[in-house]
């Protein structure tokens, strides 16, 4: 054999080699069908799709049993509104657990917190045809909110406006609302941690989770 043709011989051998080892690397990966499932925490936040009521005295869940400490916590209750709530007591002003929390600004009620996050929940509007609150929101196109999940508080079901965030994992730029309807009135309750990303602001956080657990409504 030439030395021309021996060296083409084994060009062709060597690249019969690595077409046949390309070949082997396609067959041993996994079609996309079958490739396990990414195991995920599950989150306690239902299908927004498939929740549309809240049973009675329901309640979304979104911290972990004993993951806040509330022994210390204080109660506020509204007579006017029928709700209470519990909340930190370093949140009180005067470390009270008095009425000193609403707030006036102009004929709107604000129940303002202590807290370096901003956080309040307020009367912003009338809902006297006690319409579902997803329904009154669809007769508000100019103010519906985007995101929108719902979620139980104390059997009264709320949606929110995450802004894309998530409820349960907090990221720096955190801020929402959840809106709901009670006793003919609209409320909001609102987060924002201030472009914050730092030890007390995670905290107020997860309080401010678990506050929301404590929702208590006056219903006949």
């Amino acid at each position: 054999m030439t030395k021309f043709g021996l060296k083409n011989l084994i060009i062709i051998l060597m690249l019969a080699v690595l077409v046949v080892g390309v070949l082997g690397c396609t067959n041993t990966l996994p079609d996309d069908d079958e490739q396990e499932p990414v195991n995920q925490e599950p989150t306690n936040i239902e299908n927004p799709i498939t929740k549309t009521t809240c049973a009675e005295n329901e309640q979304t869940i979104f911290l972990k049993d004993g993951e806040i400490d509330t022994s210390d916590w204080f109660t506020f209750r509204s007579e006017k509104y029928g709700f209470e709530l519990t909340y930190p007591s370093v949140w009180a002003y005067d470390n009270t657990e008095s009425d000193n929390l609403t707030r006036i600004y102009g004929n709107t009620d604000y129940i303002h917190f202590n807290t370096i996050s901003g956080i309040r929940i307020s009367e912003t509007g009338d809902n006297l045809n006690e319409l579902d609150i997803q329904e009154w929101f669809a007769e508000k196109d100019y103010y519906r909110p985007r995101e929108e999940k719902v979620i139980c508080l104390g059997g009264v079901k709320a949606i929110t406006n995450d802004y894309g965030f998530d409820l349960v994992e907090y990221r720096a730029g955190t801020v929402f609302m959840i809106h709901f309807s009670f006793s003919g009135k609209i409320f909001d309750i609102y987060f924002s941690d201030g472009e914050r990303d730092d030890e007390v602001t995670r905290r107020e956080y997860k309080e401010f989770l678990k506050m929301l657990e404590t929702f208590k409504f006056d219903k006949e």
